[in-house]
């Protein structure tokens, strides 16, 4: 309830017309997401009902008048601020209609006055959005808290975007409309600083101090007291250490983190520069934003901004340095928490009492030296998927020791991975076999190492460039559910019975801990694998093709995971 009244507030809500689209082809919906919030509930027509809804757009240089029909709807273009929204005002190319935001509707009068046809066009390229959909589904199935949910795609048709990709000779390419949830944001709370209102506009929007005064006014009507508001931050704290703790562990790295870039809840949205990364190395993706090593420190910057103009405009002081410390205890303690996945543990409460001993902390410290030991800046917002990387040479390292059943002597970081294990592994009254749970263990921590380069930025844009342009467009809503379902296996824990080694849809790679064997099931056929000397020998001899997905060949990294569990 408190998001619906923040994200309507009047002063942030600035109305506009857009017209129906003549043509336009659905690339994919999520059906369960969309019923949520739509009137229709007719499963047969959902798809129409989902196009007539939303595709609509504003006229532009790159949607003419005559693309367009004389159907028109309202939307609500948001205002906010912060850092990142160069001169415009907001959301210069996204329309609110209900509960669901439209983003490359074209420009809204929020787009400010500019040169730069990136930041002037309102449009989104079909490449942009479908990475989006996929980082957004990908995000949703690891991270805490997830990301603003995508609900579907519209592609407005050929020439009507510039595209992200270098693919095009003319420099145009297909455009989109992504449709996804409307979220509350600290940045709606921001003042604008640099926005250039076109001239057409500056009779329908309020001064920029008018506003910045009223919203924030608002906002404080919606608490009972100053302290219900410093619970209210407290929460968001609370939830954007779990989820940056996540995030650095596992090297995601969001790439643009601003005040409109995350959600009140803690949730990300606009995920274009996001990725995971090799380790080792503080990536810039999007330069001027914040370094890959200190990204975790952007709620703070925006805590204590928002609390200044809170303050300001209530007449109220509110101490920031109780939410600081708070903040900081809380993602010190989720990320020792979240290694426990780092090296394959569930994330369960067992793994709570194996957390605060002597062996783990060890570990945690050794893991956070390899993870963050160059600190220089590297501006390049290139992740090298090629390169030798520290962390995953490092977790391979210590299971490959541990797996060699040699004695190991207290000190080694291998014997407390050991004495970590099977410390979970007592305490869970697990009903596999000592060496079948280390076995586990090992697998899901090595997969996640060796296949997470299919989800690198530049891997993954490159491979979705491949087809962006010619392929059928409904092809790519079966890309978005796959690249979904990789990470949901990549990242389960939750079976140890069962563990997933490899899985496509005409493939699946098991290791079964009763029996301790390995299985490889395809098509109607399923054969079983006493070692994984013996699996590998058939995997080295399948065709590539059978073992790669949207262009993305896993047959290498299969063969080494299996050889650190030999």
């Amino acid at each position: 309830m408190l998001t619906r009244k923040i994200t309507t507030i009047k002063a942030n809500s600035v109305p506009f017309t857009a017209f129906a689209l003549k043509e336009q082809q659905l690339v994919w919906l999520d059906e369960k997401a969309y019923q949520k919030y739509s009137s229709h509930h007719n499963i047969a027509d959902i798809e129409k009902h989902f196009k007539d809804d939303f595709s609509f757009s504003t006229a532009s240089e790159l949607m003419a008048e005559s693309r367009l029909s004389k159907n028109e709807k309202k939307f609500l273009a948001e205002r906010y601020g912060g850092r990142g929204i160069g001169v415009n005002g907001g959301a210069a190319r996204c329309g609110n209609f209900g509960q669901l935001q439209v983003k490359g509707i074209g420009p809204t009068p929020l787009v400010g006055e500019s040169t730069n046809k990136w930041y002037s066009n309102g449009g989104l390229s079909l490449i942009d959005a479908v990475y989006e959909a996929v980082f957004a589904s990908i995000l949703n199935e690891i991270l805490p808290l997830g990301a603003v949910n995508c609900v579907g795609i519209i592609c407005t048709g050929d020439d009507t975007a510039y595209p992200s990709h270098h693919k095009s000779k003319t420099g145009l390419g297909r455009g989109a409309l992504l449709v996804r949830e409307v979220a509350a944001r600290p940045g709606h709370f921001f003042p604008i600083t640099d926005f250039k209102i076109k001239q057409q506009y500056k009779h329908r929007l309020n001064s920029e101090q008018h506003r910045i005064r009223q919203v924030n006014k608002t906002l404080a009507q919606q608490f009972s007291s100053p302290n219900d508001f410093i619970l209210y931050l407290g929460s968001f704290l609370q939830n954007s250490a779990n989820q940056f703790a996540f995030a650095k562990a596992f090297r995601l790295c969001h790439g643009a983190i601003t005040p409109s870039n995350i959600a009140f809840d803690g949730r990300w949205l606009d995920l274009t520069t996001a990725s995971f990364l090799d380790g080792g190395k503080n990536y810039i993706l999007n330069f001027p934003n914040e370094a890959f090593f200190t990204e975790h420190n952007a709620p703070l910057q925006i805590i204590n901004e928002l609390l200044y103009h809170n303050g300001k405009y209530n007449f109220t002081e509110l101490n920031a340095a109780p939410l600081v410390n708070y903040y900081n205890e809380q993602y010190d303690a989720y990320f020792n928490y979240h290694f426990a996945r780092v090296i394959g543990l569930p994330a369960d409460s067992t793994v709570e009492k194996v957390t605060n001993s002597a062996a783990y902390e060890k570990l945690v410290s050794a893991y956070k030296k390899v993870l963050l030991a160059d600190n220089e800046k590297i501006k390049l917002g290139r992740e090298r998927a090629k390169a030798p990387d520290p962390v995953t040479e490092f977790i391979t390292a210590l299971f490959t020791e541990l797996n060699q059943k040699k004695a190991l002597a207290a000190d080694n970081l291998s014997y407390n991975l050991n004495v970590v294990i099977k410390s979970y592994y007592r305490k869970a009254q697990s009903k596999v076999t000592v060496d079948a749970f280390k076995k586990i263990s090992a697998i899901r921590a090595l997969r996640q190492l060796y296949y997470i380069p299919i989800f690198y930025r530049s891997e993954l844009k490159n491979n979705l460039s491949e087809d962006i342009e010619t392929a059928e467009v409904s092809t790519f809503g079966d890309i978005i559910a796959q690249y979904r379902d990789l990470a949901r296996w990549m990242f389960n824990d939750t079976n140890n019975e069962s563990c997933i080694i490899f899985k496509l849809k005409q493939i699946e790679i098991t290791f079964e801990s009763k029996s301790e064997n390995f299985f490889l099931a395809s098509q109607n056929e399923k054969k079983f694998y006493s070692s994984a000397d013996k699996l590998i020998a058939t995997v080295e001899t399948m065709e590539d093709k059978q073992l790669t997905f949207n262009y993305y060949n896993f047959k290498r990294s299969i063969i080494t995971l299996l050889q650190a569990i030999v």
